[in-house]
């Protein structure tokens, strides 16, 4: 007769309490190999990088949150401060913006305006991301949503939103005050709707990012707390915090978050596209356009939202061109691997100018607000930044090629581009060698070996 092996009961480990050592008598004899494996490969790779176990969710809005504090080493350099990026592109939804979605969605459920399990329509005014924030975490409770997004917004962003499922309405780009702007065509549309829907009982809720200030507590109670306990979780506290303003979501509701956490030992500072209004009501206490445009999107506001309206202001205010901003954002993608949006370009440039204004041995946190991916079509659109006297990334430059060019070695203007010295670039690396001409050597040649 088979021996039947008694079975230890072995007691549960609190979730999140660190397992403590088990004499490796204990241990059956596969677990000691595949402890010894692991500790093989860690040695092998040299690796100390710490694994993330605790972040498997239920569901899309349980995933929001919780991004990586990245430190930006050329803007740290420069300005002998830390200056970190809050890598809110990294978020589910892709930007910073799905914590203002998730919050905004489940206040409503709270209320009674969405009924959770049941069919609801969202309707938002949005320059796209909130709107895909909305509309992602509607799919995941079984709501749907109507956007309504002026049609000078990128075409990236509307394919995402279509693609996602969401019905949406471009809008003419006209001013605040025109009855027809799409933050007024939207709520329009909203009551209207509600009122056609009252009979299927079917809830019709008109989220209102701008001045609904669940925004601004979606960053007081999440990215303040996250960014606060990032840096102590390295021995560091926050001495600077800054963003741009779109609806004032971001900036006003982590500042708040920051102040009470540091018992007001931080400062913040509003950094915004030329023309915006926000810097000119916090600077001179004048709520008018200032000076300038921007090709910016979803920043550079024409007046004061209910997030701003709240009781708050900024230690420091700067004004950012779009020249700057775009400088920001080739040397992040190039010199740092981080494909960035275009107010992340506007929040970077601040960050520099606030370290620069606070002196060396700072710590300061900004956000890298969504993706480049979304921005294609105005980011790396040669053209169109020719027409705008903007500066193009270096590397697509029809100049810049790919090595050798008529026998003899490109030479890249590093002038022209603002590229530091210590950046290595590939013409200056392969020199004469035509890139083009060993591909077309490697096509006919298949014993290369």
């Amino acid at each position: 007769m088979q021996k039947v092996q008694k079975v230890q009961k072995v007691q549960k480990t609190p979730q999140n309490h660190p397992i403590t050592k088990t004499h490796p008598k204990k241990l059956p004899k596969s677990t000691q190999k595949e402890q010894i494996h692991t500790k093989n490969i860690q040695k092998r790779h040299n690796t100390t990088r710490k694994i993330v176990t605790n972040n498997v969710f239920e569901n899309f809005s349980d995933a929001v949150g919780n991004t990586p504090l990245i430190k930006l080493q050329f803007a740290s350099k420069l300005t002998g401060c830390n200056i970190y990026g809050k890598a809110e592109y990294m978020n589910v939804g892709g930007s910073v913006k799905d914590r203002a979605a998730k919050y905004i969605i489940e206040n409503a459920e709270k209320e009674g305006l969405l009924i959770p399990g049941k069919p609801g329509i969202i309707v938002e005014a949005t320059a796209g991301n909130t709107g895909i924030g909305l509309s992602l975490c509607g799919n995941s409770k079984g709501y749907r949503t109507i956007i309504v997004i002026p049609e000078t917004q990128t075409e990236e962003k509307k394919t995402l939103l279509r693609t996602q499922g969401a019905a949406l309405i471009e809008n003419p780009a006209l001013p605040f005050v025109n009855p027809n702007n799409y933050t007024h065509v939207a709520r329009r549309l909203s009551i209207l709707l509600r009122q056609k829907l009252k009979h299927k009982n079917i809830p019709v809720f008109y989220a209102n990012q701008w001045d609904n200030t669940i925004n601004a507590r979606a960053h007081e109670e999440t990215t303040a707390v996250e960014i606060y306990e990032q840096l102590k979780s390295i021995g560091q506290n926050i001495d600077g915090f800054n963003a741009a303003i779109g609806t004032g979501g971001t900036l006003v509701g982590t500042s708040r978050g920051l102040r009470q956490l540091t018992q007001n030992n931080v400062k913040i500072a509003l950094t915004d596209p030329l023309g915006a209004l926000p810097y000119n009501y916090y600077k001179n206490g004048q709520a008018v356009m200032g000076q300038g445009s921007s090709i910016t999107e979803g920043i550079g506001q024409s007046r004061i939202t209910g997030n701003l309206a709240l009781d708050w202001k900024p230690d420091y205010c700067y004004e950012i061109s779009d020249n700057d901003a775009l400088h920001m954002l080739n040397r992040l993608m190039y010199e740092e691997g981080l494909p960035v949006g275009l107010s992340t370009g506007i929040n970077v440039a601040g960050a520099i100018k606030f370290a620069q204004e606070l002196g060396p041995g700072h710590n300061i946190v900004t956000i890298l607000a969504d993706s480049a991916a979304k921005y294609g079509s105005k980011l790396y659109n040669l053209p169109f930044l020719e027409s705008k006297g903007l500066p193009i990334p270096f590397w697509l430059d029809k100049d810049f090629g790919v090595g050798g060019k008529d026998g003899g070695v490109v030479v890249v203007d590093r002038g022209r581009y603002g590229i530091n010295e210590d950046v290595n670039l590939l013409p200056e690396l392969v020199g004469e060698i035509n890139i083009k001409e060993l591909v077309d050597e490697v096509m006919n040649n298949h014993d290369i070996k």
